[in-house]
This record gives C-alpha cells, structure tokens and sequence, in this order.
C-alpha cells in the first residue's frame, strides 16, 4: 500500500506520527518508541499488531478476514485497536489504550 490513500486505510483510530530517526530501522526500537509514544496519551498501551512497509513484514503474519483488508489491519480492528503510531513511512503499530491520560 504505497499511496497515501492506501496509509490512511491503515489507520486505527487516533494517529501519533513521529519523525524517522537513526536507530529505529530495526523493529525492537522501533517497538520501544511507539510504545513510549501511545503511552504519553493512554495508560498501558496493548500492542495488537504492526506493520514495517519497508520489508514488507507484519504481524499476525497469517491470513484473516476476507481479504479486502490487509490481516494486521483485521487482528487489530478486531481486538479494539484505538492508536496508530506511525514512525516515518515504514512502521505502523496498532494499539489498543485502555484508559486515556488526563
């Protein structure tokens, strides 16, 4: 999904964008920061799936849904997924937030 309309089907709810960084290529750190992001708007931010466009890897990895929406896109909209955090153009994580800050 390379247009922008296609990234905004990959939006859950609430969207956190944040700048492309040295160090966040691999996806633990980019894990981490995502994390730290959906946590600044909820308390214990669940992490339900994600997606790095640039090698075209996600989780789940296996099928779900009819096919008309991409499986990370189905787990996570499934399970309540309410925060998108994107880190530049390559990483998309879904998160479900239980309970909003302030």
């Amino acid at each position: 999904m390379k247009s922008s309309e296609g990234q905004l089907e990959e939006i859950l709810g609430q969207l956190i964008i944040l700048e492309e960084q040295p160090g966040l290529e691999q996806y633990e750190s980019a894990r981490i920061k995502a994390k730290e992001a959906a946590a600044q708007v909820c308390s214990d931010p669940m992490l339900l799936a994600w997606r790095d466009q640039a090698e075209d890897k996600y989780w789940p990895s296996y099928e779900c849904g009819t096919h008309k929406r991409p499986p990370w896109i189905v787990w996570a909209a499934a399970r309540g997924a309410n925060l998108t955090v994107r880190i530049g153009q390559r990483w998309f994580f879904y998160f479900l937030c239980w309970r909003e800050k302030g």
